[in-house]
């Protein structure tokens, strides 16, 4: 794998994003910060997931919650920027089900 530059994961305007492929490998551990929000509803709220980049980097996956809308966010170079919808829906089915990540990996075509 080919590790490239972070500020080139992203794509610029506003909302930024990640393009697409940016995303290597999805990965879930056990536990997950506390919600830092009184009701549950916020803008970083730390999940249980993980993101391999390609710029070799592990990042935590946040989600911002208002009403019935959920969005998947990581850090990258000090902004927020929306996961593609190939990692979301990786996301997703580790979400739904308690496969392991070698079953999703070719969501997003990563390889475990």
């Amino acid at each position: 794998m080919k590790k490239i530059e972070a500020s080139k994961l992203r794509t610029w305007g506003f909302p930024q994003r990640l393009i697409d492929g940016a995303a290597v490998d999805v990965r879930r551990t056990h536990t997950a910060s506390a919600n830092p929000y009184k009701y549950g509803y916020g803008f970083k709220i730390p999940t249980q997931y993980f993101v391999l980049l390609k710029d070799g980097r592990w990042r935590r996956v946040y989600r911002a919650d208002y009403g019935h809308v959920t969005r998947f966010w990581v850090m990258v170079c000090g902004d927020d920027c929306t996961l593609d919808s190939d990692t979301e829906a990786a996301i997703y089915a580790l979400h739904n089900s308690d496969r392991d990540i070698a079953a999703v990996a070719d969501l997003i075509g990563g390889a475990v």
